[in-house]
């Protein structure tokens, strides 16, 4: 054992020398981590969408519409000139612009026109995602509106008025068109009408009990929505760090098995492992020294990194027995294939090029460079072959995803399980390669 560690200490004391090395094992994962926490940090988990509004019509409808826009988290309305928001959103300064025309606050409900108002968005076509998620907000600002005015019996009554008005006004419609709409539009003010002189009704009564307080009239236009509780609330991050540091951890990691299996080769080309050999040493040792060096490294990437995110950006460790285990786990794998890499050539370059283009598509298909979170569903089933998915979900089990230690267990025992692979692997493909 003393060999080992001898050699494990040895290797680390080059590790720290090499500023290259230790860039990408430490620093490299650190920018990463800040970088996209803060790319996808933001209210609510959602990035705002600047857009500006011109209001032509300047009615009570379209400030009405305006102030139900103000009030969505996902939206930061602004100011200007038809031509200097043109101008912005050609920039990609401002997600659209939004244009309510004159006339907007005049247009019936229910009473037919030719040329009914249109609400004008520019938008640049390469924004799909902001497109639909823009529209679907503006839909639901207009109709909350149409939704307060049929709950508002005074409202109604007046829109009803001028509805009827305008379409007996109205030269497109025949005289029994007219004679229908005119019998629909007072129906609906005798309904409200009717509703109408039951709450003056009510509001001269005496309030002495909860009887009077429940024959209280209430207009419900729709199904009642009710909802029922069935459990815990869904499990999320609680911010964008929580999801961007298990992902950079595993950066660290890789570029920890790139820098001791190119180690590897290089004491091999420059015979530095041939003295070891004939030094009073089992060969095993000499690897496995490597393998502890590497995975002593690695944990003290995750030890780091995950203290950084407690401390500054508060990341959670619900669980901090489950995320040490978690930590081990990852970092014994990756060890693993580390031995499994530096026995894939005979060069640095060699070796260089097979293990970085081996980690990559790991990273790329484990969620290293998209959010796990954030996969769609084809991708997300690709990434259960990836050793990286399976470190990450070990992370976020116990930071913020609340596992279980049988939903732990799985992903616990793969990297175990790649982890001996790889070290049995790795060491016979080298003593085979050296014809010892």
């Amino acid at each position: 054992m003393i060999p080992i560690l001898n050699l494990a200490f040895k290797d680390l004391k080059i590790l720290l020398r090499d500023r290259g090395g230790l860039f990408f094992v430490l620093v490299f994962p650190l920018i990463y981590a800040l970088f996209f926490g803060a790319i996808f940090s933001g209210e609510g988990g959602q990035s705002v969408m600047r857009i500006s509004v011109i209001d032509q019509d300047r009615s009570e409808a379209s400030q009405s519409f305006l102030q139900r826009l103000e009030k969505s988290p996902s939206l930061s309305l602004e100011g200007h000139s038809l031509a200097e928001a043109k101008a912005l959103v050609r920039r990609g300064k401002l997600v659209a612009y939004c244009v309510l025309p004159k006339g907007l606050g005049e247009s019936s409900l229910f009473a037919p026109s030719k040329n009914p108002p249109k609400i004008l968005l520019g938008i640049d076509p390469s924004r799909k995602a902001e497109k639909g998620f823009l529209q679907g907000i503006l839909t639901e600002a207009w109709f909350a509106g149409l939704q307060e005015t049929f709950m508002n019996t005074k409202k109604m009554r007046a829109e009803v008025d001028r509805s009827l008005k305008q379409a007996m006004g109205a030269k497109n419609l025949s005289s029994v068109d007219k004679a229908r709409l005119r019998d629909m539009l007072v129906s609906i003010d005798k309904f409200y009408a009717s509703w109408e002189q039951k709450r003056v009704q009510v509001k001269s009564m005496p309030q002495s009990g909860t009887t009077q307080q429940s024959e209280k009239p209430q207009i419900q236009m729709g199904p009642e929505f009710i909802f029922q509780g069935i459990g815990p609330k869904r499990v999320r991050p609680a911010s964008a760090f929580e999801v961007s540091f298990p992902s950079s951890i595993l950066w660290g990691m890789i570029a920890c098995v790139s820098a001791f299996a190119l180690s590897i080769v290089k004491e091999r080309v420059r015979g530095t492992f041939l003295r070891l050999e004939v030094a009073p040493i089992p060969k095993g040792s000499i690897l496995l020294g490597k393998a502890f060096a590497c995975f002593l490294a690695a944990t003290a990437v995750c030890v780091l990194l995950l203290l950084f995110a407690s401390l500054v950006f508060g990341v959670r460790m619900q669980a901090p027995f489950k995320l040490l285990v978690g930590v081990l786990m990852t970092a014994f794998c990756f060890s693993g294939i580390m031995m499994f890499v530096a026995s894939l050539g005979k060069t640095e370059q060699a070796v260089a090029g097979a293990s970085w283009a081996i980690m990559i598509v790991m990273m790329m298909l484990g969620g290293g460079m998209v959010p796990l979170i954030a996969m769609p569903s084809w991708m997300a089933q690709l990434s259960d072959l990836s050793p990286v998915k399976w470190g990450i979900l070990s992370l976020e089990g116990a930071i913020w995803r609340h596992f279980s230690w049988m939903e732990l267990l799985p992903f616990l025992g793969l990297l175990l399980g790649v982890g001996i692979l790889g070290l049995l692997l790795g060491t016979y493909l080298q003593f085979r390669g050296r014809g010892g």
